[in-house]
């Protein structure tokens, strides 16, 4: 099924919300989602079975963060390991903040579980959501604007022709939030 990307957005929010994640995690979730689905063709399984086991997704901000400064600061490539995330990391966790850090200036590369080392512009590719990463490498460089064009181009089409979700997987997600409910006195008294 298609649906509008701000569907992805807001079902996500609801749910992580009813999990007991914080409004400004819950957003950034929402976003990250939509992101991976938009651009990776992930189909919300990463965030489907964190929330079928209790547990609130990977965001990935935090280490992207970390590698960033660290990157800034090195003289040249910075390395962080993900061995201490609690499950293996993937790259639809990582896509969103990855790619912000590329917006501003940091390129990160993800060294992939089967040795592999992926550009920016490859772990883009569709197909790629899945895959477990093993380290993230960041560099400062210029921006990359034929990464910047396919992104562009992907959300535009999407803004047009709406994203694709597996029935299952839009079920699960619209299952848990519809228990994001506001009570209507809230509402009247707004």
């Amino acid at each position: 099924m298609h649906v509008a990307p701000r569907e992805i957005v807001d079902y996500v929010y609801r749910a992580s919300r009813v999990r007991g994640i914080d409004s400004g995690a819950a957003s950034l979730l929402g976003r990250a989602a939509c992101f991976s689905v938009g651009q990776l063709n992930s189909d919300l399984s990463n965030v489907v079975a964190a929330f079928a086991g209790g547990r609130a997704p990977n965001l990935g901000f935090a280490p992207v963060a970390r590698l960033e400064a660290d990157a800034a600061r090195g003289g040249g490539p910075a390395r962080l390991a993900l061995d201490d995330w609690p499950e293996p990391a993937v790259v639809a966790d990582l896509a969103y903040p990855a790619f912000s850090a590329v917006r501003r200036g940091t390129a990160i590369a993800l060294a992939m579980a089967d040795g592999t080392t992926l550009s920016p512009s490859e772990w883009m590719r569709a197909g790629t959501a899945q895959q477990p990463v093993r380290e993230l490498i960041g560099d400062r460089v210029a921006g990359d604007p034929g990464l910047e064009q396919v992104v562009d181009d992907r959300y535009a089409r999407a803004m047009r022709d709406g994203l694709y979700i597996s029935g299952p997987a839009w079920s699960s997600i619209s299952d848990i939030a519809s228990g994001y409910l506001v009570e209507e006195a809230v509402i009247d008294g707004a």
